[in-house]
């Protein structure tokens, strides 16, 4: 017989943890103002700091990031000083008061865990003996906030799992995520180099070897320039294609579809291409496969898809990413000067030689 998991739902996003006696308590400590959400009230506050009644014995507090609503540092700080849990649970970056609240709990011997992609991606906390805790980061819902660090919890408590999604964007985190467009490629031969480009919507990326400019040589990133995901993945594509076994089929028209089933470090390649954020989360891939569509001699499309779901959640609703790339040509061109200068190697003479 599985063990019960106590949870309290307290007011917004709060919710109070309890098992084989011991406590967490999750957003549960937040600001009244700059929201338009519900707050603790006066009695509850008044209680969580003197430790009284379901509040009494909290040793573990999470927050999944730094708004209003969920976590307020200068709010935690004062809790400190009735209160001193096992341990904090919180974003590494955010604002001073953020900042100033790391250093006052470790300054009173309170350990705080400092959430960040690369901890999250390698690290499972163990708190108590049959309490694991995985934190993984994710977008926070509507664009205005995706430059906030934001937080998933996934909790197994003894057999049972429980998942707290804050305001994670279910459409890109949890749901479908797709690229989708049409688009121009092309290739050049600079003094050895070859140098990719790709043109969508009056706008270009140009990549060798990992590395992208924009059309003045400006270095861009997957989260400066959406489209490094096309070149990304074009790079992927290419590897696996060289190193895959197809399927062909002769659709007519003098048209071919060329369908590749992926491996694992397949579907991962090109699902970590598409969606660099599913990295951090906790997802098995378990389908994929590639299909290219060849009329004459040229790459016409390129379609993938990867589906799975998140791992201990046996009735959490698939994910799938897929991606579409229509190609208008994938001709010469020409490299503009800037570009050169950025993703062209050059030649180092060694004084004295």
């Amino acid at each position: 017989m599985q063990e019960q998991v106590k949870a309290t739902f307290l007011v917004n996003a709060a919710v109070l943890l309890e098992f084989r006696g011991t406590k967490l308590l999750i957003d549960g400590i937040y600001d009244e103002n700059g929201h338009c959400f519900s707050n603790l009230s006066e009695r509850q506050w008044e209680k969580l700091k003197a430790g009284e009644g379901e509040f009494a014995g909290i040793e573990y507090l999470l927050f999944t990031h730094e708004h209003g609503d969920h976590f307020s540092p200068q709010r935690v700080a004062e809790y400190l000083e009735y209160r001193q849990p096992k341990a904090i649970f919180m974003p590494r970056d955010g604002s001073a008061a953020l900042r100033a609240l790391q250093k006052k709990a470790e300054g009173m011997g309170i350990p705080c865990v400092l959430l960040h992609r690369e901890l999250c991606r390698k690290t499972v906390f163990r708190p108590e003996q049959e309490i694991r805790i995985r934190a993984f980061q994710t977008r926070h819902l509507d664009k205005l906030y995706w430059d906030v660090p934001h937080f998933c919890y996934l909790l197994e408590c003894g057999e049972k799992k429980l998942l707290f999604t804050a305001d994670v964007d279910l459409g890109v985190e949890c749901g479908p995520v797709s690229l989708n467009g049409k688009m121009k490629y092309g290739q050049a031969q600079v003094d050895g180099s070859k140098i990719g480009c790709v043109r969508k919507d009056g706008l270009s990326v140009y990549f060798t070897e990992g590395r992208f400019c924009d059309q003045n040589g400006v270095l861009l990133t997957a989260e400066n320039n959406e489209l490094t995901h096309y070149a990304r993945l074009l790079e992927v594509l290419k590897q696996i294609c060289l190193n895959g076994e197809f399927d062909c089929t002769d659709t007519g028209n003098n048209t071919w579809l060329y369908t590749l089933t992926l491996d694992e470090s397949g579907m991962k390649a090109v699902a970590y291409a598409a969606a660099p954020e599913l990295e951090s989360l906790p997802v098995t891939l378990s389908a994929g496969s590639v299909q290219v569509r060849v009329s004459g001699n040229r790459i016409r499309e390129i379609s993938c898809t990867c589906s799975g779901g998140v791992d201990g959640l046996e009735d959490a609703a698939p994910g799938t990413v897929s991606v579409k790339l229509d190609f208008a040509h994938n001709g010469s061109f020409d490299v503009p000067h800037a570009v050169k200068e950025q993703l062209v190697p050059k030649e180092v003479e060694e004084s004295g030689k």
